[in-house]
């Protein structure tokens, strides 16, 4: 599909008839397990409306995953993903639980489409998580719309489910509850969240505690770029050898309209 999102991120209902429907990779009966390296691609033209009804679930590039999973390197964009709920433009739903040591991590990745559920967990990257999710280098600037239990990059965690977010930042816009959302990820129940060195532009529980509000214009000017350039990993007072960097930021400052990006050259 081709121009599925117009030009302010709204789904193009003049062309809608005309799309082929996504069908997400991995169900709750059939989920993905594995590894799914991008290279640094980018996705575009994914459709997926299923409905308001409560049977329409885990939308996203991947649907439902579980076990040990990895995608590092890919970008989705102009994309619409719409369901009931657990919606994410790269996985809907991270099943498996806290005991069984299912997780998903997410490297070097980005969403610029729009996600949207009728109910609950939507997310920019992920919809839900039942288990474990790791999130480094990442970023979402599309928007992202839900009634309640919505995050900008991880829509919910649920129970005794972890996130674990690093140098990485949200810029899109998030509707729904105030008192059910969360710019970065809005933590359900007893989960639990650490956050390290994220930006967002919204509202955050994680303000000041891991996660830094920042204006459009600071994320424009490169302020924000180079906070995230410059982090690594830290051993004592150094980078820790081998640990993970911010190497992978990059901005276009001739574009006054740009945003952090993963290209890794700053000017």
């Amino acid at each position: 599909n081709e121009n599925v999102l117009t030009s302010d991120g709204a789904l193009n209902v003049n062309l809608v008839d005309d799309f082929t429907p996504w069908t997400p990779i991995g169900t709750s009966s059939a989920p993905f397990k594995g590894t799914f390296y991008g290279q640094g691609h980018t996705i575009s033209g994914l459709y997926y409306a299923g409905g308001w009804q409560a049977t329409y679930a885990n939308a996203g590039l991947f649907g439902y995953v579980e076990g040990k999973v990895v995608i590092d390197g890919v970008g989705i964009v102009d994309s619409y993903f719409y369901a009931n709920n657990s919606v994410g433009a790269l996985v809907g739903n991270v099943g498996g639980s806290s005991t069984d040591g299912s997780s998903l991590t997410i490297s070097n990745s980005y969403n610029a489409g729009r996600v949207s559920a009728q109910v609950k967990y939507v997310g920019g990257l992920v919809g839900v998580v039942s288990s474990s999710v790791v999130i480094n280098n990442s970023y979402n600037v599309g928007p992202v719309n839900g009634k309640n239990l919505g995050g900008g990059l991880v829509g919910s965690l649920l129970e005794s489910a972890t996130a674990s977010i690093n140098n990485s930042y949200n810029s899109g816009s998030l509707t729904g509850s105030e008192k059910t959302s969360d710019d970065l990820v809005y933590v359900n129940t007893t989960g639990t969240a650490t956050i390290t060195n994220c930006f967002f532009t919204g509202k955050s529980q994680f303000e000041g505690n891991g996660a830094t509000k920042k204006t459009a214009s600071e994320f424009a000017n490169g302020s924000v770029v180079k906070a995230l350039h410059d982090w690594c990993e830290k051993d004592g007072d150094n980078c820790k050898e081998g640990g993970l960097n911010g190497s992978v930021w990059g901005q276009d400052q001739r574009n006054p309209n740009s945003l952090p990006d993963l290209s890794g050259v700053i000017g």
